[in-house]
């Protein structure tokens, strides 16, 4: 059975409607009503599923992961993002990309590896650290922690 793919899938969820938010509050900042067709749409035209139209909200539901760290490492980086968040976060969002493509939307029958599962669920709390709230970086965080020492609170938790 694939787990961990469970368990990142899972945690890709968490990061995505945070990162959503965060990404479509950004692009708004810059291009005001006009953030969904310029930030976005002018922006992937390659991308024909996404929507044409529609309320900030069902926007911003729209958008999948993949399309949230595409616009913040690759799209927007330089005009929009690197004025807010540290460097790392572009590397952060690059990596989540590699991740999500190589182990979730072209997953063989095999499952991702303990060390690769970590290391995604560690990459994401960190970039949720920098751009979401507090509160789904520590359910992600609990994920690792959960995954990691079998523990929501870690490896100082006596079981009891």
């Amino acid at each position: 059975m694939a787990e961990n793919y469970i368990i990142v899938n899972k945690a890709f969820d968490l990061l995505r409607d945070e990162l959503a938010s965060y990404v479509s509050a950004e692009l708004m900042s810059v291009w005001k009503e006009m953030w969904w067709q310029t930030g976005v749409l002018d922006s992937v035209k390659n991308d024909t599923n996404l929507k044409k139209a529609g309320s900030p909200q069902e926007l911003m539901d729209s958008m999948d992961i993949i399309l949230c760290l595409k616009l913040l490492a690759d799209v927007h980086w330089k005009e929009v993002f690197r004025k807010k968040l540290p460097n790392d976060c572009r590397t952060w969002a690059k990596e989540l990309q590699d991740v999500r493509h190589n182990y979730i939307a072209h997953r063989g029958k095999g499952d991702i590896t303990q060390d690769k599962t970590r290391r995604a669920l560690d990459t994401m709390a960190l970039l949720c650290e920098q751009t979401c709230n507090t509160e789904i970086t520590e359910k992600i965080r609990e994920i690792y922690r959960e995954f990691t020492y079998g523990s929501a609170k870690g490896s100082t938790d006596s079981g009891e």
